[in-house]
C-alpha cells in the first residue's frame, strides 16, 4: 500500500461539491465525483466500488469516504478485500513528448465539470437498453442503434435522454471522463487530451460470478495525433486475510500466467494475467488479477511489471513521472514472479497500438477475475474471455460474405438462464429450487435439436426460434404447460416449412416469470 498524505485527499474531496446520494446513480446537480462509495458491483460473487474519478477499488484502509465499500471483496459479501485500489494508465507521444494519464495513483482521469458526468446504471434487460439479438436494439424507432446511451444528454438531438442505449450484463456502470480537468489538483500533470468512457459489467450465473469486465473507449479529443500508444491497468492488491500474519499490505506475492485453460471441458482458451496472492499464511483468500481480453490472436500483453518498497524507480520501485511511466507500459518485459512477500504493485499493459489521430477512438478492454487458487483464478479467466469474444450473427442475410456482426460481452444470463453443466439436462420432475431450466442438444445440431424447459410449475409458456437478424422464425410452443419437463423438436425449418441457412438462431422461452435464451448453431 502505498502512503497517501491527507492534503492530497482534501484537494480531492474539496474538487467535489457533492457526492451522489446512495439512493441515485444519477444526480444532476454541480459536477460530482461519486466519493460516498454508493456505486458497487455486487451481484456476483466478486464486489467492487467504482467511481469516475480514476480508481477502481476504495482504498480500504485510508480512511476515505469510499473507503467503507467493497474493494475486490471476494467471494461475496462475507469475503476479504483483495485491492487496494486499481487504475487505467494511458501512454502515447505527443508533438515528441512521452506523457502518461494515470487513474491511479494520481486521480489525472476523473469526470468533467459537466453536472451530467455522473455514473449510470443499466444492464442487459433494463428499459431502453436493448441491444441486439434481444429485442428490436432501435429503442426509440428513429431507425439508428444505441446511439443515445445512458450519460445524461441527448445525443441524437430527438428532444429525449437516454433513450437508446445498449445494456451489458446483469448489472452496468457507465461513466464518461477526461483526463484535462485534474490540472488543479496536479499541476504538473501534461494531459493527453482524451475522452474516456469507462463500461464495467458483472454477470450474476453462477459460473462467470468472479469476475468484473472493464471496456474503455477512449477517444482523443485535442487537435495533435498521438502515436505509440500503450494502455495499462496499474493495481495495488493488498489482501487483507484476518488470518494472514503480515497485515494487509506486506505479506502479498504477485505472478504472471500465460496459457491456455480449460474455461470448460474440452473448450480451451488462451489467457494471460497479471495476479496476486497471500503470501504468508493465507487461509482465507484467494488470487486475483488483471487479465487484458480482446480477439483472439489480436490483442497480447506488452508489460508485466511489479514494484514494492520505497525504493527509486531504477531500483525497483513505483514509477512516479511520466517518461517512468510509460517506460513501464512499452518495455517489452515480463518480470518473474515474486520471490518473497512484500507490499507489491503491478502493471500489465498492451500495445502498441500506431496512433490516435484527433476524433478517432480506440476501444480496449480489461477483466479483474478472482479464485481460490490459481488454477480456479485461471478457469474463470478463460470464461471472462469467451463472455468477451460474444457471438457473431449474420445479419445481412449473407452467411458466406464473412461480414458478421459481432455481439461482445455475452453473459449466460443473457444467452439462457441458467447454463446447465455439460451433460445436465431439464429433468422430469420440477426443479426443486425453483428456477426454470432451459437445454438445447445436441448443439451444433443437424437436421434435429431438442428443446427442454423444467418447470417449476404448470403454466403458460411460448418457446420459439429467432434468427440472426432478431426475427421469429418458428414458434415450438404456445400454451399451457406442466410442471417438471417438457420437450419440443424443430428441425432447421421455418414456420412455413422452408429449410433454413445454416448459423447461430436463439431458442427464446417466454414464462409469466422471465425471458430466456439459449444460443443453438444449426450445420448443413
Amino acid at each position: 500500500m502505498r502512503h497517501w498524505s491527507c492534503a492530497f485527499l482534501c484537494l480531492l474531496i474539496a474538487s467535489t461539491i457533492a457526492a451522489a446520494p446512495p439512493e441515485s446513480h444519477h444526480a444532476s446537480t454541480d459536477k460530482q465525483l461519486i466519493i460516498d462509495g454508493s456505486i458497487v458491483h455486487d451481484v456476483g460473487r466478486l464486489h467492487l466500488n467504482i467511481t469516475n474519478f480514476g480508481l477502481i477499488g476504495s482504498h480500504y484502509t485510508l480512511g476515505a469516504p469510499y473507503s467503507w465499500a467493497p474493494s475486490g471483496r471476494w467471494p461475496g459479501a462475507g469475503g476479504v478485500n483483495h485491492l487496494y485500489g486499481a487504475g487505467l494508465w494511458v501512454g502515447g507521444v505527443r508533438l515528441g513528448q512521452r506523457l502518461v494519464s494515470t487513474g491511479q495513483y494520481a486521480f489525472e482521469i476523473q469526470a468533467s465539470p459537466e453536472p451530467e458526468d455522473v455514473i449510470y446504471e443499466t444492464a442487459w434487460d433494463a428499459a431502453q437498453a436493448v441491444r441486439y439479438p434481444f429485442g428490436d436494439p432501435d429503442d426509440d424507432g428513429d431507425g439508428f442503434e444505441d446511439e443515445d446511451p445512458p450519460n445524461g444528454f441527448d445525443d441524437d438531438d430527438d428532444g429525449d435522454v437516454d433513450e437508446d442505449g445498449a445494456g451489458i450484463g446483469s448489472q452496468q456502470f457507465r461513466a464518461e471522463m477526461t483526463d484535462t480537468y485534474s490540472t488543479d489538483i496536479f499541476p504538473d500533470h501534461e494531459p493527453l487530451q482524451l475522452a474516456i468512457v469507462q463500461n464495467s459489467m458483472q454477470w450474476m450465473a453462477d459460473d462467470v460470478a468472479d469476475f468484473v469486465g472493464f471496456e474503455y473507449v477512449i477517444r482523443n479529443s485535442g487537435e495533435e495525433t498521438i502515436a505509440e500508444v500503450y494502455v495499462a491497468m496499474f493495481s495495488d492488491f493488498d489482501i487483507d486475510d484476518p488470518q494472514g500474519s503480515g497485515g494487509e499490505a506486506a505479506d502479498d506475492m504477485v505472478g504472471f500466467a500465460s496459457q491456455a485453460v480449460e474455461a470448460y471441458p474440452g473448450q480451451w482458451v488462451d489467457v494471460e494475467v497479471a495476479y496476486a496472492y497471500e503470501g504468508i499464511g493465507a487461509t482465507a483468500s484467494g488470487y486475483m488479477g488483471w487479465l487484458p481480453v480482446g480477439e483472439p490472436g489480436q490483442i497480447g500483453v506488452r508489460a508485466f511489471q511489479h514494484y514494492s518498497g520505497q525504493a527509486p524507480f531504477d531500483q525497483g520501485g513505483d514509477p512516479t513521472n511520466d517518461f517512468e511511466r510509460y517506460e513501464s507500459m512499452s518495455e517489452d518485459n515480463v518480470d518473474g514472479d515474486s520471490v518473497a512477500p512484500a507490499d507489491y504493485r503491478n502493471l500489465i499493459s498492451v500495445g502498441p497500438f500506431a496512433e490516435l489521430a484527433p476524433g478517432e477512438e480506440m476501444s480496449v478492454s480489461f477483466v479483474l477475475v478472482a479464485g481460490a487458487d490459481l488454477d480456479d483464478m485461471l478457469r474463470n479467466a478463460g470464461r471472462a474471455q469467451l463472455v468477451y469474444e460474444g457471438l457473431a450473427f449474420d445479419r445481412d442475410g449473407d452467411p458466406g460474405n464473412g461480414d458478421e456482426f459481432v455481439v461482445r460481452w455475452l453473459g449466460p444470463e443473457e444467452i439462457a438462464v441458467p447454463i446447465l453443466d455439460p451433460g445436465e439436462e431439464a429433468g422430469d420432475t420440477p426443479p426443486a429450487d425453483g428456477i426454470i431450466r432451459l437445454t438445447a442438444a445436441p448443439n451444433p445440431f443437424n437436421p434435429t435439436l431438442e428443446v427442454k424447459a423444467a418447470l417449476p410449475r404448470d403454466g403458460w409458456v411460448r418457446a420459439s426460434v429467432v434468427d440472426p437478424r432478431g426475427r421469429e422464425v418458428r414458434v415450438l410452443h404456445d400454451g399451457m404447460a406442466s410442471a417438471g419437463s417438457n420437450s419440443w423438436l424443430w428441425n432447421g425449418r421455418d414456420g412455413s416449412g422452408r429449410t433454413l441457412a445454416s448459423g447461430v438462431y436463439l431458442v427464446r422461452l417466454e414464462t409469466a416469470e422471465r425471458v430466456m435464451q439459449r444460443a443453438v448453431t444449426l450445420v448443413k
